[in-house]
């Protein structure tokens, strides 16, 4: 028996083909491959490796208190079988590697790395990530109430609270689940280009919270 498993760092990609179409990210998925990063985005990568343990800093900084399962320690989470399909039968799980999580479990944080500052606004692709994580630990008896997304870059820090969202996690799960399918038959008939837009207020659920500056713009 064959499971197959989606990682919540790529949600964006199954929901909306965002870097990745979702039909190259089907083919991938049944090969038993990740995406390849282009050589150009390389540095983004590192920049982002390098960087996070800034971003939790900031977090520590902002909030007095040391979260657990950070850097070298960070623990992955897993949904197996998500569909609860019998047994015996070609399984899908769903994973996640928060960035850390707060000690008394109640909220998550991940962290963005920027090399500049683009996102005075909240970017809106990270939700599928944010709201994956939050439903998997929820799923697995975390009380989870929200995340803290920091976006960091080199001249200014912003931390935003993403609070705890029924109606998206369902339009999530929704979507995730049509290409979970489309993935068990292995073929990608029916699979649309992109996922609908939340049609949900999703924007009471997010709120700068803190914003840090230490550099000036180029």
């Amino acid at each position: 028996m064959k499971n197959l498993n989606l990682r919540s760092s790529q949600f964006a990609n199954y929901l909306y083909g965002e870097y990745v179409s979702r039909k190259e990210m089907l083919e991938l998925q049944l090969q038993g491959k990740e995406p390849k990063i282009p050589s150009y985005m390389m540095k983004y990568v590192s920049h982002g490796n390098f960087n996070e343990k800034m971003g939790i800093a900031f977090y520590i900084k902002a909030f007095n208190t040391i979260p657990k399962d950070y850097l070298k320690d960070q623990q992955n989470y897993i949904i197996q079988n998500w569909l609860n399909l019998p047994k015996g039968k070609e399984t899908v799980s769903i994973s996640t590697t928060p960035d850390a999580i707060s000690n008394d479990e109640t909220h998550l944080i991940e962290v963005k790395c920027s090399m500049k500052d683009k996102y005075e606004e909240f970017n809106k692709l990270w939700l599928p990530q944010v709201y994956g994580q939050i439903h998997i630990l929820s799923s697995l008896g975390k009380k989870i109430e929200k995340t803290y997304l920091i976006n960091y870059t080199p001249i200014v820090c912003r931390i935003w609270q993403v609070d705890y969202n029924q109606d998206y996690i369902n339009y999530l799960v929704s979507n995730l689940s049509e290409f979970a399918e489309c993935l068990l038959k292995g073929k990608a008939n029916g699979l649309a280009d992109k996922s609908e837009q939340f049609k949900g207020n999703i924007d009471e659920s997010i709120k700068l919270i803190k914003e840090y500056h230490y550099g000036e713009k180029e």
